[in-house]
């Protein structure tokens, strides 16, 4: 039987985790109350004030249920159907290096400083991102 793993994270910026899930190519929905997942019906599904809708992640891998984000004190927790955890390989990856990017804009826009560009690469079989600053 199915059910959703909570997965604690150290995503704790909202603006950065969005950027994130767009990186990655979905769109979001951001709920101030959260909402119940989709999943399998006849099961306890959980909130989330972040979803990926199941919809677009069927677009990109084999998922059956939504992607969440539940809200708490210190930051988001990402709740994710167990059946589809180990369809989506690399994906808690790819979420936290493009939150690190986005983190990383939002304090240099902060600072003043512009990103003038992004330079995604692969080296040695692993993801890395440079920004480059005016």
């Amino acid at each position: 039987m199915s059910a959703y793993t909570k997965i604690k994270t150290k995503l704790n910026d909202q603006e950065s985790l969005v950027y994130s899930i767009k990186a990655m190519g979905y769109d979001p929905a951001i709920y101030e109350v959260a909402c119940k997942l989709a999943g399998f019906s006849g099961h306890k599904n959980p909130h989330a004030n972040i979803v990926i809708p199941r919809a677009q992640l069927q677009a990109k891998s084999a998922a059956y249920c939504d992607i969440g984000f539940q809200k708490q004190a210190n930051g988001f927790e990402l709740l994710v159907n167990d059946v589809d955890e180990h369809k989506m390989p690399g994906f808690l990856e790819d979420l936290n290096l493009n939150y690190n990017v986005g983190l990383a804009m939002k304090k240099a826009q902060l600072a003043g400083i512009k990103v003038t560009a992004r330079k995604d690469s692969v080296i040695k079989g692993k993801k890395h991102v440079q920004l480059v600053f005016a």
